[in-house]
């Protein structure tokens, strides 16, 4: 599978990232899935909070904006499908927690990204890792008796 983005609609993402830095910061993701690509057509904001530090943050938004954004994408002519949110501390990395594979799947999503995005004390540019995932829900753990 691979992710498809015209340049224009991922050099525009981008820089709201940096933009957001050293802020968390989640866009919803539109476009649509082929056999073998997600083919993203537009990040779309999204009304959320952020809670906790900048080295820890955690961002938080209700069932009411997921499905806004599943209505908007609908009526423009795309699908929902997923989301991606930045990691902007270094001691950080792009990829997932528990909490966003959980979040993620509740919320329906196909895909999920994770921007690091950080700069080192003495530079002036961004440093950025971009991953994509599949979420996945957590394996429950049966024991047999012997």
């Amino acid at each position: 599978m691979k992710i498809v983005i015209s340049k224009k609609v991922w050099g525009a993402f981008v820089q709201r990232m940096k933009n957001h830095w050293p802020s968390e910061h989640v866009e919803a993701i539109w476009g649509t899935e082929t056999i073998d690509s997600f083919r993203i057509t537009a990040f779309k904001r999204m009304k959320y909070g952020v809670k906790g530090t900048n080295i820890e943050p955690e961002i938080t938004y209700d069932d009411i904006e997921v499905k806004r954004q599943k209505w908007l994408a609908e009526k423009a002519g795309f699908s929902f499908l997923g989301t991606i949110h930045s990691h902007p501390h270094p001691k950080h990395d792009a990829t997932p927690t528990e909490d966003d594979h959980i979040s993620a799947v509740g919320d329906g999503e196909r895909i999920m990204g994770i921007m690091h995005l950080w700069k080192k004390k003495d530079r002036k540019r961004f440093i950025m890792n971009v991953l994509w995932w599949f979420p996945q829900p957590p394996f429950e753990l049966e024991i047999l008796p012997d």
